[in-house]
């Protein structure tokens, strides 16, 4: 992989849900797995009620709905299936302002199963998490400090490059500090935990 400028990475945040109506969805090759065809409502709202339509009726055929990508996944293949829409509340995504530097950690929790008689360790794999921090100079944005106060759970969606599909993450902020030194800019550094699913880049 070629090397790669950091100016070339993006962080965006979301605002409050917005619910919309047979929002069209597009057949992404399989015959089975749907996604939102505006690309600017494909993170859903993870708690709001969802309705999936073929030809403007409610389906009755067993899906799974990915909310952090906008993907409905249907049980079986079917080139003949009919025009999918969704009824849903999507989260409209907003580029954070004045960002400058991100990390992103995934990690999982290595539970250990040994038994009396081992001679050697046993582990087996737990919980997949995220966690990382989000610096910015626009100190004076509110949206960090009031999502921290409300615990209000976000979608925070990266990119190392404007091509790559974006890594996303259901997360919740642990802290937002200030910086500040006479010689410097004023700098505003945010942490978070992810609170359920994370988006790999490869979803």
């Amino acid at each position: 992989m070629p090397e790669r400028a950091g100016k070339s990475a993006s962080v965006k945040c979301t605002g409050s849900a917005i619910a919309v109506l047979a929002e069209p969805m597009s057949d992404t090759g399989d015959h089975q797995t749907y996604q939102i065809t505006d690309p600017t409502r494909q993170i859903l709202d993870r708690t709001a009620a969802v309705v999936v339509y073929e030809n403007g009726v409610e389906t009755t055929e067993k899906y799974t709905l990915e909310r952090l990508n906008g993907k409905v996944i249907f049980a079986t293949a079917n080139a003949g299936r009919g025009q999918i829409t969704i009824d849903c509340a999507y989260l409209p995504a907003t580029t954070v302002a004045y960002a400058h530097e991100f990390t992103l950690q995934k990690g999982c929790d290595i539970l250990q199963v040994s038994k009396f008689g081992d001679e050697y360790k046993r582990k087996l794999g737990g919980q997949k998490f995220a966690s990382g921090t989000l610096s910015h100079w626009d100190v004076e944005d509110p949206y960090f400090s009031l999502a921290l106060a409300a615990n209000k759970i976000v979608v925070i969606e990266f990119k190392s490059h404007p091509d790559d599909k974006p890594e996303r993450v259901y997360a919740m902020f642990e802290s937002n500090e200030l910086k500040a030194a006479v010689a410097g800019m004023q700098d505003a550094v945010v942490s978070f935990i992810s609170n359920d699913k994370v988006l790999a880049i490869t979803d």
